[in-house]
Parts: structure tokens; sequence; C-alpha cells
């Protein structure tokens, strides 16, 4: 009899064991990911969170999204942009087509050349962190000559990049080219498919 009870009782355990580690109920880890690029050529370096995906931008651009769920960019505590669940697809490319983003994110590239890919290393993320707080811009996008000045701060404080804030001129010509490289490759563009986060769309005025 007592065999029997604690065979029982040893197979209730096993069951609800079982039931534990997923036989009912739904979860997070189980919600389905894409991954995506974030392209002024490839940006690395930028935060990002996208359901319950969040993580940095690699070498490539690349993040990870949880299906259904809207993704935002940030950089030293600044949105960049945000994009919503229904424009997300797996293998999309995210073109960052904000001229000021843009201009931000081309002029702070650690080695000063964005043709070969941005990157923000965290030497420049704690630099332009800082500029920020100085110049009274944490966590709000610098405007005008706010964004000048935030430039040439991380200029001073990081060896590679020059503190000087790219033109209009030179930030349409580096789309043009990236671009170019992109448009042959198996990727969904999705530079219409953008909701810019208290931007518009190719212009200075913010906020």
């Amino acid at each position: 009899m007592i065999k029997n009870i604690t065979l029982s009782t040893m197979t209730t355990m096993a069951l609800f064991a079982i039931i534990g580690c997923g036989g009912s109920g739904v979860s997070s880890d189980n919600a389905k990911t894409g991954t995506g690029y974030y392209i002024d050529s490839a940006v690395e370096g930028v935060e990002y969170t996208c359901g319950n995906q969040t993580g940095i931008t690699d070498k490539d651009g690349k993040f990870a999204f949880e299906e259904g769920k809207g993704c935002s960019f940030s950089l030293a505590g600044i949105t960049l942009r945000k994009v919503k669940a229904d424009k997300l697809a797996n293998g999309q490319e995210v073109f960052e087509d904000n001229l000021t983003v843009a201009k931000l994110l081309q002029s702070i590239d650690a080695d000063g050349n964005p043709d070969n890919g941005i990157q923000i290393t965290d030497e420049v993320a704690k630099a332009l962190k800082k500029s920020l707080e100085e110049e009274d811009c944490k966590g709000k996008f610098p405007q005008g000559d706010k964004l000048t000045e935030v430039v040439a701060n991380v200029g001073h404080d990081v060896e590679h990049v020059s503190g000087d804030l790219r033109t209009d001129e030179e930030v349409r010509e580096h789309w043009n080219r990236t671009h170019a490289e992109h448009e042959d490759q198996n990727h969904t563009h999705a530079e219409d498919n953008i909701e810019h986060s208290e931007k518009d769309d190719d212009s200075e005025n913010h906020h």
C-alpha cells in the first residue's frame, strides 16, 4: 500500500513538472521573432527595443524584433526613430532617411568615414551623452546650433571624430551611395514605412 501511494505521488509530481515546463500557457520566450537592419550605411551601436527583443545593432546594423511589436531606436538617451509593428518584416532594411538624424549619425562615426559603415563605439556614445547634458539636451534631440555644438563636443573628446557637422549635401550624397549599394540586395526597404518619433521627415525642424 505504501509503495502504491509513493508511486502515485511520484507520478503526480512528474505530471506537474511536465506542465510547469511548458505543458500549458504561453510564454514570451515562444514569441516569433524576425531580423532587420538599420541602415545609413550599416549603423552599429544603436540601442533598440522591439517588443521582448532588446539590444544593440551590430556591424551590419542587424537587430531582432518580436513579430507584432513595433521598434524604437535610440542613442545616448535620445530617440532616433520608431517603426510600427505592421511595417516590419523579416530581412527588412530600415533606412534612416531623416536628414537631422542622419547628420548626427554620419558626423559622429567613430572613424570619420560613414561610407564604410557607421560605428557608434562606447567611447562615442559616452561622449555624446556627456555633450547632450552639457548643452542642456538630455533626453532631447538637439536642434540647430545645439546640434552643431553637440557634434563639436564629441569631436573634442573622441580622436577620430572631426567634430564637424555634415552638410545637407554631404548627407544626401551619402544616402544616394547607400541606396545604390543596397538596391540589388534581397531585402525589403522600409524608408517609406517609418514613423519618426517627434521629428519631421527629411527636415531639420524637430520637436
